[in-house]
This record gives C-alpha cells, sequence and structure tokens, in this order.
C-alpha cells in the first residue's frame, strides 16, 4: 500500500490509485487529470513507476451540489471549495 504523500527510498510500480467523489459533489466533466478513468462514483489511476525524489500529482474538480454550508469529507479531508487534489511521492 502507498499513502498519499508516501516517502520511501524504493521504487513503486503498478500503483493503482481509487478516489470516491464525495456525496453533495458531482465530477467536472473531463477534470480527471493524469489519465484517470472515471465510473460509478470512483475515479481509478494507474500509476506506472514512481522513483525515488519523484512525485506524482493526481487530481480532479467536483461541483458541490448541496446546499450553502453543506460540509463536505472524502478520505483526504474537507474539499476546500471546489478543488480536490491528491499526490503520491517517493523520496
Amino acid at each position: 500500500n502507498v499513502n498519499p504523500g508516501a516517502k520511501a527510498e524504493v521504487t513503486y510500480k503498478n500503483i493503482v490509485v481509487t478516489e470516491t467523489v464525495p456525496e453533495n459533489c458531482e465530477l467536472v466533466e473531463d477534470s480527471v487529470g493524469n489519465g484517470g478513468k472515471y465510473k460509478d462514483g470512483v475515479i481509478t489511476w494507474n500509476v506506472k513507476t514512481v522513483k525515488p525524489g519523484e512525485t506524482v500529482s493526481l487530481s480532479y474538480k467536483v461541483k458541490v451540489t448541496g446546499e450553502a454550508g453543506t460540509q463536505i469529507v472524502n478520505d483526504k479531508g474537507m474539499v476546500d471549495n471546489i478543488w480536490q487534489h491528491h499526490s503520491i511521492s517517493s523520496r
């Protein structure tokens, strides 16, 4: 397993990263970066290799569909405005 922000002295290979779009949000069309695929509320990225010292950023945008004041929570934490960002790095 590789956690967001992980640091290591080894090369990671064939990493699969998944992210569920938070409740009260909808994915902004064509916003998934770095070759990610969206299906049934889940974004999946297949990262071939992350070498020591390299950083891979995985991103997408959501539109908040809940009423004003709705709290949006996902695996990483609070969504700030309409942008959510995950990154994996090894050093």
